[in-house]
């Protein structure tokens, strides 16, 4: 029936996700990334809407960009590393030049245009190996330079892994194929929202998320927003990199032209798992 077919699909899911602990702690992930959202359910309704059974509208939808957008911001993010830590070597032509050849690999990745170039200049792009021969290089320095080429090696291993083992066509298929679970993952975690929901208001406490979401709420009555704007002559914001979109949906309803100023660094974004959307600086 019905109910045990339900059963045995879900349970199915549970398997494909690695058991029970390893399900729940991506919904509890996606509970708290969505509750950045000024409308929590309905984006995850959206999310769900891109998972279709059809190819070609999932290579055309802007889930392979999205993915290559944020494999350019971690390899962007490393390569500003490793170009720091070579003006600091600037000493040792050892050193810094091992440290350029990698910005080199790196830029090459960056310069990729779609899913599959991207793929495949993860899969044929290799690092060189560091001089073995004798300089004035500090042996600390060196031990600092061999860590950070290999965390930038685990990176490129861990997105060639995690993201980018198949080709553009073979991920669409797989995603697919995963539409049947979707929308059961979906229900568990709006199921998450609800329960959690009901348990603050019955011991009466709120999270900072819902301090946000009644600010935002109260501020979409004009008279209040009107109020806020005729108030702050200069809105000062720190961090801007860490904003996700209910805070600016705030700072919209209460800026006026020309007084908000933000101070920012993409590349210290360090809290993208509760939210934190660094396309809200870009788009700024």
């Amino acid at each position: 029936d019905a109910c045990a077919s339900d059963e045995v699909a879900f349970m199915a899911l549970l398997d494909a996700m690695g058991g029970t602990n390893a399900f729940m702690e991506v919904v509890k992930r996606v509970h708290a990334f969505m509750h950045g959202r000024p409308d929590p359910l309905a984006w995850l309704e959206r999310a769900a809407s891109l998972y279709t059974s059809d190819v070609e509208v999932i290579i055309s939808s802007g889930i392979p960009g999205r993915i290559v957008e944020e494999a350019k911001r971690m390899l962007g993010a490393m390569r500003a590393e490793l170009s720091h830590m070579a003006a600091e070597m600037a000493y040792s032509d050892k050193l810094s030049g091992i440290l350029l050849q990698d910005m080199d690999v790196l830029d090459a990745m960056l310069a990729s245009k779609d899913y599959d170039t991207l793929r495949a200049s993860l899969d044929t792009r290799s690092f060189g190996r560091m001089s073995t021969a004798r300089d004035l290089t500090d042996e600390a320095d060196k031990k600092a330079v061999q860590k950070l080429r290999e965390r930038t090696k685990n990176l490129v291993k861990k997105l060639r892994k995690d993201a980018f083992s198949l080709t553009l066509a073979e991920s669409a298929a797989a995603l697919c194929k995963a539409q049947p679970y979707i929308k059961r993952f979906c229900d568990a975690v709006s199921g998450l929202s609800e329960r959690y929901r009901a348990h603050k208001a019955e011991m009466n406490v709120m999270d900072f998320n819902d301090m946000e979401h009644i600010a935002l709420a109260v501020l979409q009555k004009e008279t209040v927003a009107l109020e806020y704007r005729r108030k702050f002559k200069y809105i000062f914001v720190d961090e801007y990199q860490d904003s996700n979109l209910v805070q600016e949906a705030i700072l919209n309803a209460i800026k006026r032209g020309g007084n908000l100023f933000m101070v920012d660094d993409v590349k210290q974004s360090i809290y993208r798992f509760r939210g934190a959307d660094i396309t809200v600086f870009r788009a700024e």
